[in-house]
């Protein structure tokens, strides 16, 4: 599959539209809303992205619910805030530009226990990604915590970013493995690190898609990186979304 971008132009009744449903405009920059995100995210349809978001995430909400659009000038940035009192539901993105290229950073997202696990995470990067298209994102970034990140990140073809992290992976692998398991996974770390000593896209899909690695993954924590500039990498990210 993949994933056509699509033009759009935003304007007031855009911006009243997301006021509407619950969120507050936070502007720091010099301009209107709409005449910014034009500029720095053009083709965003932020109302109909956010409109997506609020249909998801309200029913699965026990308590009380704080809604923010954080504008930011300079540099140019994007902040979308969803989260309850008792921080059960959380969704969090920051957009900012990193050398010319657009990036989105997964700051929080987090679901109550009782709705983990019923697909509600891809429903909700369906249409991430097709707004991530039509505005030209060139990297995502994830921090895999929790109880299934390290696991599912790696699983879907995020690289890891930090050297320091994989060997804290390593470690508990040679604490949980049997010798020659973890002489499979030192093999896969070895290749890479030895050519690349501070290679920052470590690709840890290759620990995930060892069997017995599983567990070790399911309670890992690292930061990693989506090329999106990449078309296989890409490409297997929107086949888990849309399957």
């Amino acid at each position: 599959m993949k994933i056509q971008p699509q033009k759009y132009i935003l304007h007031n009744d855009d911006i009243a539209h997301v006021k509407s449903i619950g969120f507050s405009i936070e502007n720091h920059t010099a301009t209107q809303p709409h005449d910014f995100l034009n500029t720095h995210f053009a083709n965003f349809d932020i109302a109909g992205f956010l409109s997506e978001i609020n249909e998801l995430l309200i029913p699965l909400c026990t308590s009380g619910i704080n809604k923010s659009v954080e504008l930011e000038n300079p540099p140019p940035g994007l902040w979308l805030i969803f989260f309850t009192e008792k921080e059960d539901v959380v969704f969090v993105r920051r957009f900012f530009y990193e050398n010319d290229i657009l990036c989105v950073s997964h700051e929080y997202f987090v679901l109550p226990l009782r709705s983990r696990g019923q697909g509600l995470a891809r429903r909700i990067f369906r249409p991430s990604l097709q707004q991530y298209v039509n505005i030209g994102v060139g990297k995502i970034i994830v921090y895999a915590a929790l109880e299934t990140g390290g696991y599912t990140w790696a699983r879907n073809g995020f690289t890891a970013d930090k050297r320091a992290e994989m060997e804290v992976i390593l470690a508990n692998a040679k604490n949980q493995l049997s010798d020659f398991q973890y002489n499979s996974v030192l093999r896969i770390y070895n290749n890479y690190y030895s050519a690349q000593p501070d290679g920052k896209a470590f690709q840890i899909i290759k620990w995930a898609e060892m069997r017995f690695m599983k567990n070790v993954l399911l309670g890992s924590v690292w930061h990693g990186t989506m090329d999106l500039s990449d078309s296989e990498q890409f490409s297997n990210f929107i086949n888990y979304v849309f399957e």
